[in-house]
């Protein structure tokens, strides 16, 4: 090869570096704004007493000489588990990171060494807790030593960070359901709690959830809101949130003509749990024959079914199941 040709080829290569450095620069700019754009926005909850234990779990798992450091909390979606600790985490002024939606058990492990000295909140992380190096990290940081060692054993050329390293945060999972390796591996080394609201008790809340969020609206407004919605929802209906309270506000900000209309939408009742409300008082053996007959689902769905509807009209409240 020509001397010109070995230069031509250099400086190709040299341009590529460049691009390729340019690019990540690029990239861990968006990921630094983006962080600090979160952070900034994190607002404050509306107090209830299902939260007001969270801050003393809080300073126990994130003082360093306590022998836990891991705090799992379990609650149906749209409850404000995620709103609560992270408002709490920032009035505390505690250093987190903030983990959702995937990730792999490699990366998962880098984030961890990299924010290894932080506070990692994991929101309902689909990946690690459906496989078992994603528990195997999970139990060796939630350890109840005070010396937390982490060891990823790997070829894998994508491990850009040490094989080992000692851990010295906290985690707080928020999950809406446990899996068995998390059930089995994980809870005995945890805080563990639930947080579930009946339906009477979310339509208590309901006024000040609003009045909370949506300031601008007045006494008559707050009131035609939350009388549509008491008017229109029960047992039956499909994920009635908080979150859902939080759709018809802007339905009623943003569209006054058919705010009624798209809100019915939002109310919509589970023709099975309907189902079930009507047999569920029917002597068991006729209960069971008229829902598998008509379903062709097996009875123990139908008392998972029915102990639904039970929950919702019991007055829930933060337990200890661990």
């Amino acid at each position: 090869m020509e001397k010109e040709e070995i230069n031509k080829l250099k400086q190709q290569l040299e341009e590529q570096a460049k691009s390729i450095n340019i690019k990540e620069r690029e990239f861990l700019e968006v990921e630094k704004n983006a962080e600090k754009r979160f952070n900034k926005n994190i607002g404050k909850y509306v107090p209830h007493k299902k939260y007001e234990n969270l801050k003393d779990y809080i300073k126990i798992i994130t003082d360093s000489n306590s022998r836990i450091n891991c705090l799992v909390i379990k609650g149906e979606q749209g409850v404000g588990k995620s709103t609560a600790i992270k408002s709490i985490m920032k009035e505390m002024k505690k250093d987190f990171y903030y983990l959702n939606s995937y990730t792999t058990s490699l990366a998962f492990y880098i984030n961890l060494y990299e924010n290894r000295f932080k506070h990692i909140i994991i929101d309902d992380l689909f990946g690690i807790f459906q496989d078992e190096k994603g528990i195997s990290i999970l139990r060796a940081i939630t350890n109840t030593e005070k010396v937390r060692y982490v060891k990823y054993q790997s070829t894998s050329e994508k491990l850009s960070v040490p094989s080992s390293f000692i851990f010295e945060g906290s985690i707080i999972i928020l999950t809406n359901h446990l899996t068995e390796k998390m059930d089995k591996s994980l809870l005995d080394r945890a805080i563990f709690r639930e947080i579930n609201f009946t339906l009477n008790e979310k339509l208590e809340f309901m006024e000040r959830i609003i009045r909370f969020n949506y300031k601008n609206l007045n006494d008559k407004e707050v009131e035609e809101i939350c009388n549509f919605i008491k008017e229109n929802v029960n047992e039956t209906t499909k994920n009635f949130t908080f979150r859902t309270i939080l759709r018809i506000c802007e339905f009623y900000i943003h569209n006054k003509g058919k705010w009624k209309e798209l809100g019915l939408e939002e109310l919509k009742e589970d023709e099975e749990l309907k189902f079930v409300k009507k047999i569920m008082n029917l002597p068991t053996e006729i209960r069971n024959k008229n829902w598998v007959e008509i379903t062709g689902k097996s009875v123990r769905t139908l008392r998972r079914k029915i102990n639904k509807i039970k929950e919702n009209r019991t007055n829930g409240h933060l337990v200890k199941n661990a």
